[in-house]
């Protein structure tokens, strides 16, 4: 581990931080922030506090003193459950927008947002107060709850996984961030087609999240124009998990002809269903792809091709596009739709 600076070198930043600490920029953002250090367990949280004693960090206190247009606050929204801060996707992300923030000389805070219409919204106004700008990477928006958060002045970039599925491109007057999960899909299907698969089952994630159905819907289409049908029985949604993946086995092990190619919603889905077909010896039997990239299928080099995105890189950008917005009050916003391009990892 590097040695500690001292006192006639230059502060150190969080990303020189969590690099000499060998821990992520989300993690050591989240262990000194009194509102987030529960979120992170006890020997990490000390580990953290006691390197930044030993380094004499501070969270930027400038940042952190001045609320104004140089030096705003932007409040990130996430759902309202804990396991949002053990999914490598949101790490990925928030360690992308932490380090912005940290260069930019941004103050933030995280704060969970749980509830439906009404309740939902009135929590959001509460949560935001006091902000200059909000990223939101909450719950699945409802169409009425995004209308009333839209007529918020304050500028607001909005994850595409959290809209509703009727806003696109074409009709959106939003600022959207997101990935290319449409061009993703697409990868993973034409890298099946051309290993010479015809049976598919689909482990896709949760239905009611706007990323699982574009990547599900967009591989069922282009397997259609090759004379391939996905029916019912082709396909289950879990939850983005290991143990989804394994509920998602429990279904494919009751074909009576089993698919050869098995395309999961998430590299999580995907892990968690080799590994229960790994027990019972047919872990050989098909391919299987996952999706985002998941650290734990590069450490464990576990055979499952996937798609990457990059989230850091995502994350940064999203700050950028605030700063934007607010140095230019006075100018009408206008629509941004910007989506990520993919990268097919194959194994």
């Amino acid at each position: 581990m590097s040695q500690a600076t001292n006192s006639s070198e230059r502060p150190i930043s969080i990303k020189d931080f969590a690099a000499r600490s060998r821990l992520s920029v989300a993690t050591v953002s989240r262990a000194l922030r009194p509102e987030t250090a529960h979120l992170v367990q006890e020997e990490t949280r000390r580990l953290v506090q006691e390197l930044a004693a030993k380094w004499n960090y501070s969270p930027n206190p400038q940042a952190r003193s001045l609320r104004n247009p140089r030096h705003p606050m932007v409040t990130i929204i996430l759902q309202d459950v804990l396991e949002v801060f053990q999914s490598d996707y949101y790490s990925r992300v928030l360690g992308g927008v932490l380090d912005a923030a940290e260069t930019r000389q941004v103050e933030t805070r995280i704060v969970l947002v749980g509830g439906t219409g009404p309740e939902f919204t009135a929590t959001f106004r509460r949560r935001t107060a006091g902000s200059n700008a909000v990223l939101y990477l909450g719950k699945p928006l409802q169409t009425s709850e995004l209308t009333e958060i839209a007529r918020d002045p304050r500028p607001i970039i909005f994850y595409k996984n959290a809209l509703p599925r009727d806003i696109s491109a074409d009709t959106s007057t939003l600022r959207v961030i997101g990935t290319d999960d449409a061009k993703g899909a697409t990868l993973i299907a034409e890298h099946l087609l051309a290993c010479g698969h015809r049976r598919f089952f689909l482990a896709g994630g949760p239905a009611a999240m706007r990323d699982a159905i574009d990547r599900e819907n967009t591989l069922v289409a282009r397997l259609r124009q090759e004379g391939i049908e996905i029916g019912p029985e082709d396909r289950t949604h879990v939850m983005f998990s290991v143990r989804g993946g394994r509920e998602a086995w429990e279904e494919f092990a009751r074909q009576e002809r089993p698919a050869t190619a098995v395309v999961c919603g998430s590299d999580e889905i995907a892990f968690g269903f080799h590994q229960a077909a790994q027990v019972v010896g047919r872990d050989r039997e098909f391919t299987i792809t996952g999706y985002d990239e998941h650290h734990l299928i590069k450490q464990l080099h576990v055979p499952i091709t996937s798609v990457e995105h990059d989230l850091a890189a995502m994350g940064r950008a999203s700050v950028e596009l605030l700063l934007e917005a607010l140095a230019r009050p006075d100018v009408p916003p206008e629509p941004v739709w910007r989506l990520f391009p993919p990268r097919l990892i194959v194994r």
